[in-house]
């Protein structure tokens, strides 16, 4: 994981969930990349997805639109 995830949320890293409920509002941006831990190999690098993401939370003092 790159960037920080809001604070009351969270990544399950066994299943790639994410849950909770964001304490502050703002524009949240992370990137998650995952690696797999098999014996398949591409170009002698193992499998990796990745996925920038941007998280919106509308507040008192910050409005998503």
């Amino acid at each position: 994981q790159r960037g920080r995830l809001p604070d009351g949320m969270e990544l399950n890293t066994t299943l790639g969930t994410l849950h909770g409920v964001p304490e502050t509002a703002g524009m949240h941006r992370f990137q998650i990349r995952v690696r797999g831990q098999g014996e398949e190999q591409h170009g002698r690098r193992k499998e990796a997805f990745s996925m920038a993401m941007a998280l919106c939370v509308s507040g008192e003092d910050f409005d998503c639109d």
